[in-house]
């Protein structure tokens, strides 16, 4: 398939959620008596090499623990001085899309960018898209479920990931559905989810209007096959167990 390439959306990262990796550009200063300064990338096995200092394994680790290494390594050969030590550059990751979106490819992306970078890169969802159960496969096979709704209603990053080279972002498409209308910010259909109560539906939903009468809500389920239909009633205050 054809390979798609753009920035990420932010530059500032989250040094304890970023992982460094090959490619990655760093600038350091060691300042004493002189200054020495070096721009260095970190090299295909994920090894960073500082002339005089020699070479520090810099895999598999976060911003900041990575440095945090190169500090030690450098004060290690040399005393009383002031180090600063700066990420100037991300490499560049390839990440897979697949499942109900408009464009499934692979994607070439900044190694800052999140899963909405590259549903933005994808000219987005389908109607039929379920963007409450996305799954991300990492390369060592590890899945992990994303609600990217509760990212663009609430801001949740939990649900808006930094991405990793090797990632399969798989989007499914909508099955069970529940329908919200009514003195409510945001009457639509969503996709239904088991662990969700009629609060979370409420609150995803964007509350309630200023008409809303909350002591008068109604639910109602189809039942035997859809072809009965039954209605309970009850008041907002006393939803917790719903």
């Amino acid at each position: 398939s054809d390979e798609y390439s753009r920035g990420a959306t932010e530059g500032i990262v989250n040094p304890q959620e970023y992982r460094v990796g090959p490619g990655d550009k760093f600038f350091i200063s060691i300042s004493g008596v002189t200054e020495t300064i070096n721009t260095l990338f970190i090299d295909q096995e994920g090894w960073l090499y500082i002339p005089k200092i020699g070479g520090i394994d810099l895999r598999n680790n976060s911003l900041a623990d990575a440095k945090a290494k190169i500090k030690d390594s450098i004060l290690k050969y040399y005393k009383d001085v002031d180090i600063f030590i700066s990420l100037v550059d991300f490499r560049k990751i390839k990440v897979s899309l697949t499942g109900d979106v408009v464009k499934p490819s692979i994607y070439i992306l900044s190694a800052n960018s999140r899963l909405i970078d590259i549903i933005a890169m994808s000219q987005g969802f389908k109607e039929t898209s379920n963007m409450r159960d996305i799954k991300i496969i990492s390369k060592d096979n590890i899945e992990k479920k994303y609600d990217f709704l509760s990212f663009l209603r609430f801001g949740d990053y939990n649900n808006n990931p930094i991405l990793v080279e090797g990632d399969v972002v798989i989007v499914s498409k909508v099955d069970k559905v529940v329908q919200i209308s009514g003195e409510i910010i945001y009457p639509a259909i969503y996709e239904f989810r088991e662990d969700e109560s009629i609060l979370d539906l409420i609150k995803l939903a964007g509350g309630f209007t200023y008409k809303a009468r909350k002591d008068s809500i109604e639910l109602v389920k189809f039942v035997e096959q859809g072809k009965k239909q039954v209605s309970n009633y009850f008041s907002y205050e006393f939803t917790s167990d719903f």
